[in-house]
């Protein structure tokens, strides 16, 4: 709590500063304490300047002063000496009439201020027993000084200055009424003639203090004017700081920001280049910043020239011979480009979105520009794009594109138009036989071969699993006609230099040369235009994929070399022994040689394997008999035996697959067929191990009859082939 503490005197006067016996000028101040409890003025301050309120401190420890009793005073001398008047500091408080100020601890509260020319003249004054030497010091009480050590009596002083002793005071009394008398004679002598320059001065000074009025009035504006510039000057201070925040706080932001961004001033010149712009461009901030004439466009272009940033201002002409995509929002631009060599040499597609600042008069004061690299979504749009419209698997447009483009086509200006349809026959067959690859495989070289018949102007398209189409604008009926004989004349050349597929294509074709075509019935027209010719060779392209199946069997099953010419031998012998009908004996003789046709279904990594087969391949493995079946029944000439390639694997005991039967349930076919396959499987060199001998053939046979074998059948095959060894 500040203590409620009075300055009552100040001993200057006049500008006369009073004199202590040693000739000594001095000062005093009063303090008196205005609480009911006693105050500590001990640390407190005294200046006389507003401006150092900190000049002299009272210490704590002086002296009969620390300490000032409630309603008691406390006198100070201000000296630079210590022997005499009740109290001394080591400071002097200056006579050109600054105020005297003291303030709190705190070194910030004013407890009181005197000014110089409002200083009372109750001053006392005492001589010491040993001097006619006179001294002055405060009294509180007029008439009752707080006398020092030393001094008998005292008087009050009124205003006037005491010299040091009065000897020295009664000659100067002495000689000024001798003065006095010459001046008054004097003055007595020319009172006339000063009257009248006392009346002339007399208007002087009122013009005087007129003009006096004016410059104090004059002063006071000064004043004022002054204060208000100081106040403006200290609201610009804290607007100079507020704004240096607010920029450090927006550089912070700049920096941070995820997008790449830099910014330039009213000239143009870049002041701001993020962390995000230095990785995309390799370029420092210490490198950039302060240059100008479009230097900023050389890593994203390799030449000085104008960015985004540089045309917001521009009409939208000019900014598309740069940019694509421009959108504008407020004063805000929007736009993208290709960098075809960026930074490190990678192309890039560049998102940018560029601002102008202004100040508070509507001036411009730079710009900003943000840039993203967007080329993973652009290569993303693309991929979607080509998905809307292009088939993923052959690279020809999809169902989608192709109904839109036959919608354009029917406002007739590209009439006549034709249409060609074309299936690809035996696609399911490959895809049961060899899998989905191989019938992908093939769909791609239909779709090549159907995409290089046709001009460019042309739509090829792939609308089904196996269905392709063609639209031919502005094309007559022979124009048509030739490109479908362009199709079968490439799939004959095809097959004629590759066996790995054999491709077969069935066509349709209709032409429309009305001025309104209705597309949907001339697509219907095509597509059974191509029906009818699938009808018409239906057979002979299923035949024509067996046989080029068959043909793959033979490439790939080397390790069995010669074993369908020795199987024949083998079910020849043993059925001419059981007496079969020469009919059996020729559905017998193309079972040896096709029960493996299957096996062009199975992964040369399990079919080729020279280990024993896992669980798991063994189940692959076992399918062939399946994919036989399904082989044999799409061709006429093996569609008799195509029962017994799916049972060729059934076993006696009814342990074999892939339904299990068992005993006369097994077709006697099949069970001719697997002992004579068992008899060359044993007998014939394998990669795994040496071929087995006849006696141990047979050996194993036998072990085997009654469980995998015929018991009888064995017997029979058993003596055949002795007879033959022997």
């Amino acid at each position: 709590m500040t203590p409620n503490i009075k300055i009552t005197e100040f001993m200057v006067l006049n500008e006369n500063v009073i004199s202590d016996e040693r000739g000594v000028y001095s000062s005093w101040i009063e303090i008196t304490n205005l609480e009911d409890e006693p105050v500590n003025i001990g640390g407190f301050y005294i200046s006389d300047l507003k401006e150092d309120p900190l000049r002299y401190k009272i210490p704590v420890d002086f002296p009969n002063l620390t300490t000032i009793p409630p309603k008691q005073t406390t006198i100070l001398w201000a000296d630079a000496t210590s022997d005499i008047g009740p109290l001394h500091l080591s400071f002097k408080l200056s006579p050109s009439g600054e105020n005297v100020i003291l303030r709190s601890k705190d070194k910030k509260t004013v407890l009181d201020t005197i000014e110089y020319d409002k200083q009372v003249s109750n001053i006392s004054y005492g001589r010491m027993h040993t001097s006619e030497k006179w001294a002055f010091f405060a009294d509180p009480t007029p008439g009752k000084p707080n006398l020092t050590k030393g001094y008998t009596e005292s008087k009050q002083a009124q205003n006037a200055l005491f010299y040091n002793n009065n000897k020295s005071f009664m000659l100067g009394v002495i000689a000024s009424i001798i003065g006095l008398t010459v001046i008054i004679i004097i003055l007595l002598h020319s009172i006339r003639c000063r009257k009248n320059a006392e009346v002339a001065l007399h208007n002087k000074n009122e013009e005087l203090g007129t003009y006096n009025e004016e410059l104090i009035a004059t002063n006071e504006e000064l004043t004022a004017i002054e204060e208000e510039l100081r106040h403006q000057f200290d609201e610009l201070e804290k607007n100079r700081i507020s704004l240096q925040l607010a920029n450090r706080k927006l550089f912070d932001i700049i920096e941070f920001l995820p997008d790449a961004t830099f910014v330039i001033d009213e000239k143009n010149k870049v002041f701001a280049w993020n962390r995000a712009i230095e990785e995309m461009t390799g370029i420092s901030k210490e490198k950039i910043v302060g240059k100008g004439d479009y230097l900023y466009a050389v890593p994203f272009y390799g030449e000085p020239k104008p960015m985004l940033v540089d045309l917001i201002k521009a009409d939208d002409k000019e900014i598309e011979r740069y940019y694509n995509n421009i959108e504008r929002k407020g004063n805000t631009l929007f736009g993208e480009a290709y960098v075809p060599s960026f930074f490190q040499g990678k192309s890039a597609f560049l998102w940018m979105a560029a601002s102008i600042f202004y100040d508070d008069y509507g001036s411009n004061v730079g710009a900003i520009q943000s840039i993203r690299d967007i080329t993973e979504r652009k290569e993303t749009e693309e991929q979607l794009r080509r998905l809307s419209l292009y088939d993923t698997l052959t690279g020809l447009y999809n169902r989608t594109y192709f109904e839109q483009e036959m919608k354009r086509l029917e406002d007739g200006r590209h009439a006549p138009v034709g249409i060609i349809v074309c299936d690809v026959d035996g696609l399911k067959l490959v895809n049961d036989t060899l899998g989905h690859d191989s019938g992908d495989m093939l769909l791609k070289v239909a779709a090549d071969t159907i995409k290089s018949c046709f001009r460019e102007s042309d739509v090829v398209a792939r609308i089904g699993g196996d269905e392709f189409a063609a639209l031919l604008p502005c094309s007559d009926s022979q124009v048509v006609e030739n490109a479908a004989n362009r199709i079968r004349a490439a799939i004959k050349g095809y097959n004629a230099e590759d066996q790995s597929f054999g491709l077969n294509l069935s066509v349709g074709l209709s032409v429309s040369s009305d001025a309104e075509v209705n597309m949907s019935e001339l697509f219907k027209d095509a597509d059974n235009a191509m029906y009818r010719e699938k009808l018409h060779h239906g057979q002979s392209s299923r035949q024509a994929v067996v046989q080029t199946l068959m043909k793959a069997l033979e490439a790939r099953d080397f390790i069995t070399e010669g074993h369908t010419d020795r199987l024949e031998e083998l079910v020849v012998s043993l059925a001419l022994s059981l007496g079969l009908a020469e009919s059996r004996m020729s559905d017998l003789q193309l079972l040896a040689q096709f029960h493996d046709i299957g096996k062009v279904g199975i992964p040369d990594h399990i079919l080729f394997k020279p280990s024993p087969l896992t669980d798991k391949e063994y189940a692959v493995m076992q399918r062939h008999s399946e994919i036989g079946h399904r082989i044999a029944q799409s061709a006429p000439d093996l569609a008799p035996i195509a029962d017994w390639i799916l049972k060729h694997h059934e076993f006696w005991d009814g342990s074999g697959y892939p339904l299990g039967l068992k005993g006369e349930d097994i077709p006697l076919e099949c069970r001719i067929l697997g002992i004579a396959d068992a008899y060359d499987a044993m007998t014939s060199k394998r990669p795994y191990r040496k071929a087995l001998s006849h006696d141990r053939a047979i050996a194993e046979l036998k072990k085997c009859a009654g469980k995998q074998f015929d018991p009888r059948l064995v017997n029979v095959f058993v003596n055949v082939q002795n007879k033959c060894s022997g």
